[in-house]
């Protein structure tokens, strides 16, 4: 319930900021095990060995912004788009990062350029999205978006080292509207895939999808000793071992 307070306002995201901060600073100084807390260690560890001062980076699914911080501090030269939905995170974020070099873009990213509902799930923002898979329906505000690809937004000057996507459930359907600068730019791609957003025919194509590109996929909990996986490995860890997390590069990652 007090995420729901917390994300009302500019003034509240505020607060919610700094009560993530002061968490995250009293876990890692304890080493906290969790969950939640690896995977946030893991993605800052692969940001910070891949990235360079002046990279380019696409945050999807910003949120308040704890993974876009990571980011700006290894490039805090480079030209970074901030993609979120929930238009009160966008507002906050717009205020937050207004001496950044971030654009942030209010908006579901997808693989068609338009307008589609979305739902906010207000006591749980982080699991809001474009699917009512898992949503609780009595605390759910719906909101109808502009939606956009990635491909349509790309200026043909700039070239990106990172895609981040956290889109519960969209993630095939980004991927999808972003083959031209994933095939072009190649980016490290830090990237979620849910079992209960997602089949084994998901999967498949998402698999061929990347790999038709030139892209292997691996788990971001292996990382920095990661093995990329064959499309077997993939949905066993996916449907059968429940995991989540992954990152998809070139032989040019740093693994």
């Amino acid at each position: 319930m007090i995420k729901k307070y917390l994300s009302l306002n500019i003034f509240s995201l505020y607060i919610f900021k700094v009560l993530t901060r002061i968490r995250l600073f009293f876990q890692e100084i304890t080493k906290n095990n969790s969950t939640i807390f690896f995977h946030y260690y893991q993605t800052k560890v692969l940001i910070e060995k891949n990235l360079n001062i002046s990279s380019n980076c696409i945050d999807l699914g910003a949120s308040k912004g704890d993974i876009l911080d990571l980011i700006i501090k290894s490039s805090p030269k480079g030209q970074h788009i901030a993609i979120e939905p929930i238009p009160v995170f966008c507002k906050f974020l717009r205020h937050y990062y207004k001496s950044k070099n971030v654009e942030v873009i209010n908006a579901i990213a997808l693989d068609f350029d338009g307008t589609a509902p979305f739902y906010f799930q207000t006591n749980e923002p982080a699991i809001s999205g474009f699917s009512k898979v898992n949503k609780h329906l009595n605390s759910i505000e719906h909101l109808h978006l502009p939606v956009i690809k990635l491909d349509s937004i790309i200026e043909n000057d700039l070239f990106y080292d990172l895609i981040k996507i956290d889109c519960i459930g969209s993630e095939l359907s980004i991927i999808k509207g972003a083959v031209s600068i994933l095939t072009r730019d190649k980016p490290l791609i830090i990237f979620d895939f849910i079992a209960a957003h997602f089949n084994t025919e998901n999967a498949n194509e998402l698999f061929e999808l990347l790999s038709g590109i030139g892209y292997s996929i691996f788990l971001l909990s292996d990382y920095p000793n990661a093995l990329k996986l064959s499309i077997t490995d993939f949905k066993t860890s996916v449907f059968d071992k429940k995991q989540s997390h992954f990152f998809a590069g070139l032989k040019k990652t740093k693994c």
